[in-house]
């Protein structure tokens, strides 16, 4: 595949080498080919141009994972608009403000969202110019007497629309989508990543790991999260096949290994926190994961006892530990762990760059790091060509992330700090410290506990409030935990507070309790006493 590419043009030449190699599947859709997924994705292409959809306009998706999501990516990538993915249970406030910000031309959605998102539409707090139901043959039915301001279509409208490639121009720097992260301030911040990073990123995935035509790909990652760009892209334009694992099948640990072991997958890249959840549930059994060939985890650190766990029970799998952020599109940095760890004290790296990417460690000082300099420790910075854009239409927090190189100032070279502190270890090998600031990784997502705090603090009767990532015990499991002080003499009903940060946040940052307190604890100087609230709150817990 020759540079400058495009992931579309990968997937053409897929459809054309191997039209009935199996693209993807799923339980719910069985196999879509590569031939069904180049025509669906043709017409879906085709029927967004026909409402209106432009090039680099934004195409918003709201619904569950499946098949027809994975062909409905490709075609607004075909037209040369760009994806939106948010969670399909995400609260109706929360969505408003995404599609405020992302102003989409049109809506992806299923018969789940569709009440929501037609809600939105017909009072005007979207203007888009179509809602594409892809689960529905008819259009659905709205309240007696309501209409919305736009074209509803459906699946059986995909199905009458032409499957020609559309005649758009794509180049490289055009954006491919935006991926919505957490945000201090409490607006989420889309992280915008062209086609360039896009297939910057496929390129050195599918390399690296020998993927093609035999490769069975694990899908677990929500469409919305980041590492589902690897599940994706880098499967569909190596002419792989991406298994969709539905939410019950991960959910159950004991089903996700048997859908492993029917399905014979050779590939996972998981979330550190699901492979862990396998091992702690006493599902992972050998014979049910021998297919396996390569092993990524990221999101987060793995404890050490769950990847020898893992490494003992698929002997035949090379095993990796992936890190990257969302603003570098995938994977960054990556080990591969030769050996099953001697203890489960073992410290795991990083590892190293991967092509076309560089990192440094710069001191509180502002001064490198070296390979050479064992145990220093200074905060992370990637450039290359993996990194986004910017932040969607936030030029300032564009700025203070993407920041000109500090190593080589005048160059035109920009580089991302990611707010990571690292080490080198005695191989060169980077090694993860902690976070710079008050993000944390939690279930594979990045989160600010500012924005948490933020919602939080806008609900009536809040006085006060901090967001703490806590462990009940050292070294324990964390969750989100919620302090909050009402105003004088008024009550906090903490279901109705739930309910409230619900409609406004994703599930996966929604606080686990809310720990209501006359006063929130404080030091000598005025501020919130955070070691304090952690030893109350274990004190109170046990």
């Amino acid at each position: 595949m020759p540079a400058p590419y495009l992931v579309t043009q990968a997937i053409e030449a897929q459809a054309g080498a191997h039209p009935d190699q199996p693209a993807t599947f799923c339980n719910a859709l069985g196999v879509t080919t590569y031939r069904d997924l180049d025509q669906r994705s043709g017409q879906i292409a085709n029927l967004l141009a026909d409402a209106g959809v432009a090039r680099q306009d934004r195409v918003l998706f709201c619904l569950s994972r499946s098949s027809r999501f994975v062909a409905g990516v490709v075609g607004t990538l075909k037209l040369g608009a760009i994806y939106v993915p948010v969670p399909d249970s995400i609260g109706e406030a929360r969505l408003q403000d995404l599609c405020a910000d992302s102003e989409p031309a049109a809506i992806v959605c299923d018969l789940k969202a569709f009440a929501a998102v037609a809600g939105l539409v017909r009072r005007d707090a979207v203007a888009c110019r179509a809602l594409l139901v892809i689960d529905a043959d008819i259009a659905p039915p709205l309240p007696a007497g309501d209409t919305v301001p736009c074209r509803i279509l459906t699946w059986a409208d995909v199905g009458r629309a032409s499957a020609a490639r559309p005649a758009v121009s794509l180049i490289s720097t055009d954006i491919a989508y935006l991926l919505y992260t957490s945000g201090s301030t409490g607006k989420p911040k889309g992280v915008a990543v062209s086609h360039a990073a896009l297939w910057d990123y496929c390129r050195w995935a599918v390399g690296y790991l020998e993927m093609g035509p035999g490769t069975r790909v694990l899908g677990t990652a929500p469409f919305h999260f980041d590492m589902s760009v690897f599940d994706i892209f880098a499967t569909i334009t190596s002419g792989a096949t991406l298994y969709v694992a539905d939410p019950l099948t991960i959910l159950f640990p004991k089903t996700l290994v048997t859908f492993i072991e029917r399905h014979r997958i050779t590939l996972w890249k998981g979330v550190s926190s699901l492979l862990s959840h396998v091992v702690k549930a006493r599902a992972l059994k050998p014979a049910s994961v021998a297919s396996l060939r390569h092993v990524l985890f990221a999101g987060e650190k793995l404890p050490t006892r769950y990847l020898v766990a893992w490494m003992e029970s698929a002997p035949g799998a090379r095993f990796y530990n992936a890190y990257g952020p969302t603003e570098a599109t995938g994977v960054s940095a990556i080990h591969h762990i030769e050996a099953v760890p001697a203890s489960a004290d073992e410290v795991i790296p990083i590892g190293r760059p991967c092509d076309n990417i560089g990192m440094f460690l710069l001191d509180e000082a502002g001064r490198p790091v070296g390979p050479g300099e064992v145990g220093g420790i200074g905060e992370l910075y990637i450039r290359g060509t993996c990194l986004a854009s910017g932040y969607w239409r936030n030029p300032q927090a564009t700025a203070a992330s993407f920041v000109p190189n500090p190593l080589q100032p005048g160059a035109n070279d920009v580089a991302y700090r990611t707010g990571d502190l690292a080490r080198y270890d005695e191989a060169g090998n980077l090694v993860f410290v902690a976070r710079a600031d008050e993000q944390i990784k939690f279930q594979g997502y990045r989160i600010e506990l500012q924005e948490i705090c933020f919602r939080v603090l806008a609900f009536p009767g809040v006085s006060d409030a901090a967001v703490l990532f806590i462990a009940l015990d050292e070294g324990g499991e964390e969750e989100i935990v919620a302090f909050v002080e009402p105003a004088g003499g008024m009550q906090v009903d903490v279901a109705v507070l739930q309910a409230h940060l619900g409609q406004h946040l994703p599930s996966y940052m929604l606080p686990r309790r809310v720990h209501v307190m006359p006063e929130l604890q404080r030091n000598e100087r005025g501020k919130v006493d955070r070691r304090g609230l952690v030893a109350s709150y274990r004190g109170a817990r046990r």
